[in-house]
């Protein structure tokens, strides 16, 4: 929706839900979504209606505590959302231990030395 602004709300504890932080925001203005990451948690969406609204939230929730963890709050960036999509889409998060190098990707190839010795006699 045109007007609409998007803000990054970082620290947020585990036991936080939408509703939690809808109810904070709604402090500043009409909140018009709300997202909490799960997996990895800590962190949420809040987007405003207006982006005047989204300056009072961010200048007034800016270091409020919820759940005993101190907010922070940001006007969202791109990169902040393609982040999120990539962790949706499994993109990030661990290599599942196999290194850039092919590590982890079938049987060693190596020998153990005594069997190297015992093959050269």
């Amino acid at each position: 929706m045109p007007g609409e602004t998007k803000l990054y709300v970082g620290n947020v504890s585990w036991e936080c839900v939408a509703e939690d932080l809808e109810d904070l925001f709604a402090r500043c203005g009409h909140v018009t979504n709300v997202w909490v990451a799960k997996q990895p948690g800590g962190f949420a969406f809040v987007t405003m209606k207006t982006a005047e609204e989204a300056a009072r939230a961010q200048d007034e929730l800016e270091g409020e505590i919820l759940f005993g963890k101190v907010l922070r709050v940001n006007v969202s960036k791109q990169n902040d959302i393609d982040t999120v999509l990539k962790y949706r889409r499994g993109g990030l998060g661990g290599s599942g231990g196999k290194g850039p190098k092919g590590r982890g990707k079938g049987p060693s190839r190596s020998r153990s030395r005594s069997r190297g010795r015992a093959d050269s006699r």
